[in-house]
Parts: structure tokens; sequence; C-alpha cells
């Protein structure tokens, strides 16, 4: 019914033209050739595992993935709509990382109609999950804009204090004005650094082990592990530039009690600043200003030292993180209800996939209708 075969690497990348460039979870970039053709399914092998992608133009699909081609009895995309109602991330192997292949796919087993059937049925989906797909885009959206936000939040603060102060320059073009009676400070004057270091252990045999406290890697916790390396209030810097370029994305996070960190993260300890305080200047600075490199691919320590902190008197440090953090739980719920609504969307997308392949929903009787029902516009 189709015809299976691995992507391959591709060497030849480019900025602007070529052909799309499809990883395991959709396009990851340019191409300056092509490999794979039009109506053909991209299936996740490794990363998003099992994620299916129909190509609508010619394009190159990376050695991260499964390229699946109809064969003449099966419409490409009815093909696509089968393999997504097949739930292949639940035949990927259960091993630390999880991998899908050519051959377990070949191996399933399903009912396939007629082609009249197929292009109808086909026909059928494109209608219907178009919809879903419109409101899933709209929620993705609105998610970004609320991050974008809870970040402006946090600059606004710093530049207004929380009282509607008497302002100073500062000379930064990321945060041109504080208050009057706040401090531009070098962050070495207001931290002791602290090595951390890597677990003398694999990350399977961490799986396996799975101790009591927590192993942060670049800024965020990624496994348990038996020991722990730090007793005392923290800010994490993650240094990687794949992080740090991002500037709406978190890289500084403030942790208490027992914990092991990585080399892969800048350890401060507090000294005169409050270290939530500090963990949110750390996440809104013009990272930019400071990473270094060939690649600019990270923060090194001398960098991180000349980062200039805006340091409240210490009697209003404490209101100010209450009030950010107050902001930022507001912030989180909504992220909350985005999340929970994409996340039926998705589900209820997949439940109709499944059920028209399956033959469990009768297309000519049906009309789909009630499709987003309970999820608003």
């Amino acid at each position: 019914m189709l015809n299976l075969r691995s992507g391959t690497s591709c060497e030849e990348r480019v900025d602007e033209g070529g052909f799309p460039l499809m990883g395991a979870s959709g396009v990851i970039g340019r191409a300056a050739r092509c490999n794979t053709m039009a109506g053909s399914a991209i299936i996740g092998r490794v990363g998003t595992v099992g994620a299916v992608s129909l190509a609508h133009t010619n394009c190159w699909a990376s050695d991260n993935t499964i390229v699946a081609t109809a064969g003449p009895t099966l419409d490409p995309a009815y093909m696509y709509y089968l393999l997504v109602g097949a739930r292949l991330a639940e035949l990927a192997s259960k091993t630390a990382q999880p991998l899908l292949t050519a051959g377990t796919i070949g191996a399933q087993r399903f009912p396939v109609p007629g082609l009249a059937e197929q292009h109808r049925a086909a026909a059928f989906l494109d209608d219907r999950t178009s919809s879903l797909d419109a409101l899933t885009g709209k929620r993705k959206a609105q998610l970004e804009l609320l991050r974008l936000k809870r970040f402006s939040t946090v600059r606004d603060v710093l530049t207004r204090g929380l009282h509607g102060a008497n302002t100073k320059k500062t000379g930064l073009a990321w945060l041109p004005k504080i208050p009057a009676d706040w401090n531009l400070v070098p962050l070495r004057y207001l931290t002791i650094c602290l090595d951390g270091k890597r677990v003398p252990l694999s990350s399977s045999e961490r799986s396996e082990r799975q101790g009591p406290y927590p192993y942060y890697g670049a800024s965020r916790v990624v496994d348990h592990v038996d020991d722990y390396l730090f007793d005392e209030p923290l800010v994490l810097l993650g240094e990687d530039g794949a992080q740090l370029g991002n500037p709406n994305l978190e890289v500084s996070f403030y942790v208490e009690g027992k914990v092991w960190v990585n080399n892969h993260a800048h350890v401060l300890r507090p000294a005169g600043i409050n270290g939530r305080f500090l963990t949110e200047v750390l996440n809104v600075f013009d990272r930019n200003l400071y990473m270094s490199g060939a690649t600019r691919e990270k923060i090194t320590q001398d960098e991180m030292n000349r980062i200039l902190v805006p340091v409240p008197p210490v009697s209003q440090q404490e209101e100010l993180v209450r009030w950010i953090l107050a902001a930022r739980s507001e912030h989180v719920k909504l992220e909350n209800a985005l999340r929970s609504q994409m996340h039926l969307l998705g589900e209820r997308r997949q439940a109709l996939i499944t059920a028209v392949v399956t033959g469990q929903f009768d297309v000519s009787t049906a009309d789909g209708r009630n499709v987003t029902e309970g999820v608003s516009a």
C-alpha cells in the first residue's frame, strides 16, 4: 500500500529559497536540493517520535525522519490521515531515546477502503480538521503574546518601580531608565560564583536510580540523583547560546534546598541582593551584550561578571518580588488554560481522524459539526 524509507542528512542548507527541510516535527530550515516528492508523509523517527507531516511541496527529509510514499491504490491525503490515526508514537521503542523504525510501521495492518471512499474521507477530514487547526493556531498566538507580556511586565516594573518614582538614565538600551534611588551594580559584586559538576552517571543510570535530589542542567531540572552538591538558596543562569539567543525564554531559575547542578549552568550565591529579584532581572536583561565566542554561543564567567544589575534598596526588593510573583501567577493561570484548550483540540483532532480511518465514523452520513464544541473562538 505504501513505500517506507529513511530520510538522509542534509549537507547543503540555504538561508532563503531552496526547498523545505523537514525534521521530525515539521519544517526546520531550507535545503538547496530535495530528496522527497510532494504528497509524501514525513514521520518523526527520533526526537518528536511518531509525529506525521504531509509534504505539500517537494522537500528534503532529514535523517531524523521516515518517508512514506503512497502506492497506486492509496490516496496520499488519506495515507497521511491513516498514519496520524495509527498513533505511531505508541509503537516507538521504550528506551532512553525512543526510536521508531520503518519495519515497525510496515508491520502494521489497517483496514483500507477503495479509492473513491478514501477521497471522500480525506476531503471530509480536510474540512473538519481545518477548523480545529485554526483554533489551535489562535491559541498558540495567544500563548506567545502572553509570554511576551510576562517579560515586558518585569521590564516595566524595573523601569518605573512600583510607585512611579522619579527616574534616572542608565545608558542601557534594554533598560533606559530606573528609579532614581536604585543603583546599577556589576553582577560580580552581588554574587559568589560556585562550580557545578557533572554527575558521574549516564542518563539511563540516572533514570533507573531516580534519587531524591533534583539534578539541574542548563537552569532546569533534567533528572533526580542520589546525592546533592548544594544546600542553600541559589540563582542559576544557563550558559547555552541556543537558550540565551531567545530574549523571551527563561534562562535563570531560583532554587532552594538540596540540589545537584551540572557544569552547563552558572551557579550564583546571592550576596547583598534578593535572590528571587536577581532571577527576574537575569531573565530579561539583554544577553547579546555579554555573549561571546565565534558564534556567540555562550556567556562566559568573565562576561557574566560584567552584567549590570538594577538594584533597589533592600527595603523595596521583597515588595517587588511579591508583586512580580503575583503577576506571574496570573500569567501562568492563563497559560495553563490556553495549553489545556490546545491539548483538548489536539485530542479531538486525533479522535476524529482515528474514528474515520478505522471505520467507526461514517463520513457519508455525518456532517462532522460540533468538533469544536466547548472550545471558544
